[in-house]
Parts: C-alpha cells; sequence; structure tokens
C-alpha cells in the first residue's frame, strides 16, 4: 500500500475516534491527564496464546493473543473500579497490521485507588506481515504485532514496553514453523499527506516475533519425490541405444511424471511473482530431465545411423555427467 493511502487511512481513524469523543469533550477525564507534564506513559505489555497459521499466499498469520495497556489519570483516583473505556481517556490506540481481528473482552478498564488505569483486551484474527520468500523454504520471516496511536504523538503519549507483561505460550498449534521469542520496539510512524508536505508522527510499539520454516516438512513432501524422479529418468543411459521404444518411454514416462508432480506443489509453493530457492531447484531438475530425454534421442539417432559404439559412449559419459551435475544442484539447494 502506499503512503498516501495508509495516510487516509489513519487519518479517518483519527477522525472517527475524535468524533466518537467530541460530544464528551465537557467532561474533563476525557482529556489527556497533566498535559503540562510531557508526555503520558502508557506500559504495554503483548502476550502471545497461540499462532495457529501462516499464510504465505496471503502474507498474513492467524494469532490468538492479549494486549495490556497501563497508565495513570489521578483524576480518577476518587472513583476507583471498572467503567467503560469510552467514559476515560485513554490513548486510542489500535492494531495497525491486523487484518480482521475479533475482541474477546469487554471493553472496559480498571481504575485503581491511586489514579491507575489499566485495559487489558484479548483479540483473536489474522495480522499482516510482508514476507521475503526468496529463500523458500530455508526462510526466517518477521510476524510484527504493531499498536498505534491514531491520535496522539510521541510528544503527547509514549508507549513503554513491559516485559513482565510480554511473552508466549510455551507451545503454539503450528507446526511447520518454528517461533522464537519475541523483540519489542518503540518508535513513531510517520504519516505524510498525500502531497507529502505535512508529515504527522504518531506513537507506536512493535513486538515482533521471528519464525523460521521448518525444512524437514519440504525435505519429505517435495525434495525426496522429486530426487527419485530425477534419478528414475537415469535410466536411459543403462538400456542400449539399439532399444529406442526403451529408452524414449523411460525418457519420457519421467519428463510426464515430474510435470504431474510439478502441478500437484501448487498447493504447497506460495503464489509469488519471483523465484524462491525451490522453484530453481525445481527448474534445475527440470532441466536435467530434459537433458537426459535429449541424450536418448541423440544416443537412438547415433545406434540408427550404425555409430553405435559412440552411442555407447555417450550413454556412459552421461552416466558420470549428470549425477555430477545433480549433486552439484543439491549442494547449492542445501547449503
Amino acid at each position: 500500500m502506499c503512503r498516501s493511502g495508509v495516510a487516509i487511512i489513519v487519518a479517518t481513524l483519527a477522525l472517527g475516534a475524535q468524533a466518537a469523543a467530541s460530544p464528551m469533550q465537557q467532561n474533563q477525564t476525557l482529556t489527556r491527564p497533566g498535559p503540562a507534564a510531557g508526555p503520558t506513559q502508557v506500559r504495554v505489555g503483548v502476550y502471545v496464546i497461540d499462532i495457529e497459521r501462516i499464510d504465505n499466499a496471503r502474507q498474513q498469520f492467524a494469532v490468538d493473543f492479549v494486549v495490556d495497556l497501563i497508565w495513570s489519570d489521578p483524576r480518577l483516583a476518587a472513583a476507583p473500579g471498572r467503567r467503560s473505556i469510552h467514559d476515560v481517556w485513554h490513548p486510542q490506540a489500535i492494531l495497525f497490521n491486523q487484518r480482521g481481528l475479533e475482541t474477546l473482552l469487554p471493553e472496559m478498564v480498571d481504575v485503581q485507588p491511586d489514579g491507575g488505569v489499566r485495559y487489558l483486551q484479548r483479540y483473536y484474527g489474522s495480522l499482516a506481515s510482508p514476507f521475503d520468500l526468496k529463500d523458500f523454504p530455508f526462510d526466517t520471516q518477521r510476524l510484527p504485532i504493531t499498536i498505534l496511536s491514531v491520535v496522539y504523538g510521541p510528544d503527547d503519549v509514549q508507549f513503554v514496553f513491559a516485559p513482565e507483561l510480554s511473552g508466549r505460550a510455551e507451545k503454539f498449534s503450528i507446526a511447520e514453523w518454528a517461533v522464537g521469542t519475541g523483540q519489542a520496539g518503540t518508535g513513531a510512524y510517520a504519516v505524510a499527506s498525500a502531497h507529502g508536505e505535512d508529515v504527522e508522527y504518531l506513537t507506536r510499539i512493535d513486538y515482533v516475533f521471528e519464525a523460521q520454516r521448518s525444512r524437514s516438512y519440504y525435505a519429505w513432501k517435495v525434495i525426496v519425490p522429486l530426487v527419485i524422479i530425477v534419478l528414475m529418468s537415469w535410466a536411459v543411459f543403462w538400456v542400449d541405444p539399439k532399444h529406442v521404444g526403451a529408452q524414449l518411454g523411460l525418457a519420457g514416462t519421467a519428463i510426464l511424471t515430474l510435470v504431474a508432480f510439478l502441478l500437484s506443489l501448487g498447493v504447497i509453493l506460495p503464489p509469488i511473482s519471483y523465484l524462491t530457492r525451490l522453484d530453481y531447484f525445481v527448474y534445475a531438475s527440470l532441466s536435467l530431465q530434459f537433458l537426459a530425454f535429449t541424450e536418448a534421442l541423440a544416443s537412438t539417432y547415433l545406434a540408427a545411423k550404425d555409430n553405435h559404439r559412440l552411442a555407447l559412449q555417450l550413454d556412459r559419459a552421461s552416466r558420470v555427467f549428470f549425477p555430477v551435475a545433480f549433486l552439484a544442484i543439491n549442494l547449492w539447494f542445501w547449503m
């Protein structure tokens, strides 16, 4: 999405938040506490309960997590208890990269006798993340949870990461990935106007998980069957070139088998516009298979022209060349 498009979205959210609060502006508890004392500090905790799915095609991941926001508003100390978040000042925080989240808890805050305010919310749904799949299936991806204030900038609100309130469950549902621990980072999000003349900075915090794709899944589901098909195509090098039908039949069958296998990979491979490491491996294997078919044609042609000795020499040379070439391709792929 272009920056101007993001600016329109953020501006719309900000206007909506301000419009929702405008009928109650006469209530002083809806204004920022202690504006003269500097920016209001909001402690942020994020705890990830589960990551269920990572969608390569849509570049999203399904996650179940809890967000904990804590700040101080001494004006509320006289009336502690639970109340709607819309009845008190709050940092107008949203999940910026959400793509359809469901809130599972009431939108309530707990007010402590000392004026401490705590908002706890559990979310379930999808978050967006731009994936770089050039190294697929040996890639490592970043899974961010981005919280953004759509009204306040760093001069008004500061997000402070609370490690004691953050973390992750010991085990996730997703089996294809190894997910590490979360890393937090705070800063500002720059929102430019359509013409880029005015820039507004909004307070943000990111809690990012690194996920490494499991190699064993693709090794057994893709690489091993592909290697077997390629090895099968080399049987033509041990068939006498005089047997034209056997040689061409084996070579043609191997190519058709590989093509059918590649069509079935559409469910596994991500539909992207650029080639991944696995794509290069697949195309290199297909090229070797096509060369094996070409060699079978050449050797049968030489045998048909009464040059049987040269045809046998070509087959013997292929028995060495093709395994060495395929070994080199595998070393590049795995290393």
